[in-house]
């Protein structure tokens, strides 16, 4: 306790966090269940490739603009309204009844997830006090902590219980919606409701567009390399060695 100035919101700062948390952790379901839906679905890998880039593609459609009103409008449908749509589409990703409806589900969780990243994130500001790397460090490292325990989580449940079992993963979501709900505060304005669009981008970004420019290209190209692997790892994995190796286990657990 002794880190945090008195006027750093603390319970504020864990709220977001769990905010951050409950929507990656939904939406990291994705790329594991990917074996088990090309298995169902007979894809191909272009297919498969297709379900992920149509994610991370709306992702980068849909986030400057939300992140555009929600620095003039004071709601929280931003912040509650994002991870309710990931909870709810995701959750019923493995009862889709076609690859028209899978990709439709998808693409409501990566909105829903656009939907909230930007809004909460620049609320850290808002509560933070003097300790704004330390809470800004809190709050990323849900979305992380989300994105190590959910595929954990739905592989396990998956395995177990089949695809059909991913509807019931709805309930521990809307728990939490439903204290988040209490806990979560109005966002604080940022007082750019009358600049519009050009104003906003002259007033934001000014003479250091070109430095934002190259961390903007060094995320891309980052990203470009993460996603392609996280994506089609359990892919290869099951379709090629994972394949071979869990049969072998099988055959020597069958033996007297």
């Amino acid at each position: 306790m002794a880190l945090f100035k008195k006027n750093t919101n603390l319970k504020i700062i864990l709220a977001l966090t769990l905010v951050h948390f409950t929507g990656d952790f939904y939406h990291s379901f994705i790329s594991p269940l990917l074996p088990v839906l090309i298995q169902k679905y007979s894809l191909t890998l272009t297919q498969a490739g297709f379900i992920a880039g149509i994610s991370r593609f709306l992702a980068f459609v849909v986030q400057p603009p939300i992140g555009y009103f929600a620095d003039r409008y004071k709601t929280r449908a931003f912040v509650l309204g994002g991870p309710l749509i990931v909870i709810i589409s995701t959750s019923l990703v493995g009862i889709a009844p076609s690859y028209a409806m899978l990709l439709l589900l998808v693409s409501a969780s990566s909105i829903g997830s656009s939907i909230f990243h930007p809004t909460t994130a620049g609320m850290i500001s808002s509560y933070s006090g003097r300790n704004l790397a330390f809470s800004m460090s809190v709050f990323n490292m849900g979305g992380t902590f989300a994105f190590g325990v959910g595929p954990l989580f739905i592989t396990w449940l998956v395995a177990g219980y089949g695809l059909e079992a991913t509807p019931y993963t709805v309930v521990f979501g809307l728990a939490m919606m439903y204290y988040l709900y209490k806990a979560v505060p109005m966002p604080v304005g940022e007082g750019l409701r009358g600049l519009g669009l050009i104003g906003s981008i002259k007033e934001i970004f000014g003479p250091v567009w070109k430095p934002i420019l190259l961390l903007w290209m060094i995320m891309a190209l980052r990203a470009f390399v993460s996603q392609s692997f996280l994506t089609f790892f359990p892919v290869f994995y099951t379709a090629g060695k994972g394949t071979r190796f869990y049969r072998s286990v099988r055959l020597w657990q069958s033996l007297p």
